[in-house]
């Protein structure tokens, strides 16, 4: 089964080294029976043959876990991939009990079916989503002149009867707006009402 290309898609997918560095650090999230770390990328023979399991960690009752992590939908292979870890563990410790965890975002339908028959090699599915806003950067000069700009006045009006329209802003006590301060000789007054500025 071919991977779904579009953009969500793709923005979701994350590398197996960070999904697998995630989980070494939240094994919890990985079932109920509470899973300790053994090692990660813990290395494995199959005759001439050698491998790494991406996880391997110990469950409540002292069973060994292999868990292998896939980037994006998981094919038939990957459920092969950890059997053959738990083959070469069982190898390696013939009297400890094994099973495994296959953590994708997905399954395609030959991986589904192989896990049907499959009793000792578990499913996780995770999820991802990442959220992107544009962020504008003003500066303080900015903020001021986008203010000021904001900020009602009567300019023509106020300079009509000779007052001085400043840039000071004040939110007016009276009519409730955001105003320039004009100042006529010691006042200073709304430059939208005409009420003295407080």
């Amino acid at each position: 089964m071919a991977l779904d290309t579009s953009i969500e898609q793709q923005a979701t997918l994350l590398y197996e080294k960070e999904v697998q560095t995630y989980l070494s650090e939240n094994l919890h999230l990985l079932g109920g029976s509470r899973l300790e770390l053994i090692q990660t990328e813990y290395p494995i023979k199959f005759g001439k043959d050698s491998g790494r399991i991406d996880l391997l960690a110990k469950d409540s009752q002292g069973d060994l876990v292999v868990i292998e992590v896939k980037r994006g939908v998981a094919g038939r292979s990957a459920v092969g991939q950890v059997q053959s870890y738990m083959g070469s563990l069982m190898t390696e410790f013939p009297n400890q009990k094994i099973r495994g965890l296959l953590v994708a975002m997905g399954l395609d339908e030959a991986a589904r079916a192989a896990l049907l028959v499959t009793q000792d090699v578990s499913y996780y599915e995770f999820k991802t989503r990442f959220d992107f806003s544009q962020v504008d950067i003003v500066t303080p000069e900015m903020r001021q002149s986008q203010a000021l700009r904001r900020a009602e006045v009567r300019t023509d009006y106020w300079e009509g009867l000779g007052g001085t329209v400043t840039e000071k802003m004040i939110t007016c006590q009276h009519c409730g707006k955001l105003a320039r301060v004009v100042i006529f000789g010691e006042s200073h007054i709304c430059g939208v009402c005409g009420k003295a500025a407080h």
